[in-house]
This record gives structure tokens, sequence and C-alpha cells, in this order.
């Protein structure tokens, strides 16, 4: 995902975080030939929610698409939140 659809998909994301609060958690998977947790899942607090933000900024296109992996690794985060 390149160009105007990343910028759309960055736009969507901050809207969607500002929309959180404190008992709302968010955490940002990326994804392309790596798979990486930009945002370990997080209490949407006011610090979260600022950090949340700047990962938001840093998201750039990568190399090939990595689906599964991503959602591993979602799935890894949301059970380690549930422990």
């Amino acid at each position: 995902m390149a160009g105007s659809k990343l910028a759309l998909t960055r736009e969507t994301l901050k809207f969607l975080a500002g929309q959180l609060n404190n008992t709302d958690r968010l955490g940002i998977v990326c994804y392309d030939n790596v798979v990486t947790t930009s945002l370990p899942l997080c209490v949407m607090d006011s610090q979260n929610k600022n950090l949340a933000l700047n990962v938001i900024d840093k998201i750039t296109e990568g190399g090939s698409t990595d689906l599964s992996g991503g959602l591993c690794k979602g799935i890894g985060e949301i059970a380690r939140f549930q422990r």
C-alpha cells in the first residue's frame, strides 16, 4: 500500500485513536515481508494516545505482504494482554 491509500489509512488510524479513551486498548502491528509490533497493546490514556499518533505518523510502505504473519502477531498481542 502506498501513496494516497497509505495516507488515507494513516488519517483513519489517527481518527480512530482520537476516539478512544482510557477504557479502550489499541495495538499496532505493521507488516510487509517483516512483521513488527509498532505499538504493543496498551490502554489509551493520554500518554499512550500521543505515542500511538507518533507511531501512526511513522508507518511507511514496504515490500511484500505477510498478512498471515501480521494476523498471528496481532493475535499474540491480544493473548499477551489477557494473561
